[in-house]
C-alpha cells in the first residue's frame, strides 16, 4: 500500500467499510490457469480484488497476485513455476 495511491486508498475504504471484495481460489493444478482467467474477467469488468485466499495451487496464484497486483505479474510467476 502506497501513501496517496488512489487505488490503495479506495481499497482501504472498502476494507474499513466492510465492502471489500475477496477472491478465494481452490486447489488443483489445472485450476490454476482457470483462476488466472477469473482474475482477468473480474478486472476487465472493473471489479477490484481486495483480499485473496486459497489452497494449494489457488494459494500460489493468490500469492502471485498479492506480490505483483497485475495479471502480467501472475502470468510471469506461473510460467516460472512451470
Amino acid at each position: 500500500m502506497k501513501r496517496g495511491n488512489p487505488r490503495d486508498v479506495a481499497r482501504l475504504a472498502r476494507l474499513v467499510s466492510g465492502k471489500a471484495i475477496a477472491l478465494v481460489l481452490g486447489g488443483g493444478g489445472a485450476r490454476g490457469l482457470a483462476h488466472l482467467g477469473v482474475m482477468k474477467a473480474l478486472l476487465r469488468r472493473g471489479i477490484p480484488i481486495d483480499a485473496v485466499g486459497g489452497t494449494s495451487q489457488g494459494a500460489f496464484m493468490g500469492a502471485a497476485w498479492c506480490l505483483t497486483q497485475t495479471i502480467e505479474g501472475v502470468e510471469e510467476k506461473a510460467k516460472r513455476m512451470a
